[in-house]
């Protein structure tokens, strides 16, 4: 394996556990450690610009963070956008459409904000959203970029499967998940393997000089083009078998662990 000079990774399920934006003291002296080491780290999430904890901005080691699953690639402090791949509203209107059922929501994420129409779980707390009624003529009347939208189904799991079974064919999206209550839907061009690519452009890096980090299958596109891949050892089982070596669980500092023996050799 080449030397490591940039480490890109997963937030949920990797740095902190699901639905916590809280990190252990390990997780952040290891990104200090890589800092202090002239390595690079960026997130590679899901997660928008306004999602990152103060923290991991802080702890972290580049001028670019890859957000939305790739769909843009930003400077975390001056928020200047150094690629971008929306995805286009009038399509996501028409593949809303195609799945309306009960119990079905939906979520919309542009460069400042989520747009939900799930009204009554104002969960969000301190980040930036708005709650709507009507999510078509939102989209209808959106005059910003549209980086990710979302199917929700919190009540009924097995929607997932009939709303993939709906919108499985759909060649000008690209599907994901980061949780079993969501399918996230992207522009085809923004996964977190293309978006990696680009980083390692953006610093003129091979792609095995860059290791990835991640637990899920949304995670797999970065399997894919790192050089190195780590998974969670909470990680799903697909991506624990494909991946290079598989490290310990977010509960018991996996990422922490994974970046002293590959990246620091400690």
């Amino acid at each position: 394996m080449k030397k490591i000079k940039m480490v890109v990774f997963d937030m949920d399920g990797t740095v902190f556990p699901m639905q916590s934006s809280t990190c252990s003291a390990e997780t952040i002296k290891a990104l200090e450690a890589c800092k202090e080491a002239g390595v690079i780290t960026s997130p590679c999430s899901g997660r928008s610009i306004f999602m990152i904890p103060e923290e991991i901005k802080k702890a972290i080691n580049t001028k670019y963070v890859i957000y939305c699953n790739g769909a843009y690639i930003a400077n975390p402090v001056t928020e200047e956008i150094a690629d971008s791949n929306p995805v286009d509203k009038n399509k996501i209107i028409e593949l809303f459409r195609k799945a309306q059922m009960d119990g079905v929501y939906h979520k919309l994420s542009t460069f400042h904000q989520f747009i939900d129409d799930n009204t009554s779980g104002k969960t969000f707390g301190t980040i930036p959203a708005i709650f709507v009624d009507d999510i078509y003529e939102t989209l209808e009347n959106l005059n910003e970029p549209l980086y990710k939208a979302e199917y929700f189904f919190y009540e009924d799991l097995s929607l997932r499967e009939k709303i993939m079974d709906i919108i499985k064919d759909e060649k000008e999206f690209f599907f994901s998940s980061a949780l079993p209550v969501n399918i996230e839907i992207n522009n085809p061009k923004a996964t977190k393997g293309q978006a990696i690519k680009r980083l390692a452009e953006l610093y003129g890096f091979s792609l095995d000089e860059v290791m990835a980090i991640g637990d899920g299958d949304n995670d797999m596109t970065m399997l894919e083009a790192a050089g190195f891949f780590v998974a969670m050892g909470n990680g799903s089982d697909i991506l624990k078998r494909k991946a290079d070596a598989v490290t310990d669980t977010v509960d018991n500092e996996g990422f922490a662990k994974a970046i002293y023996k590959y990246v620091l050799n400690k």
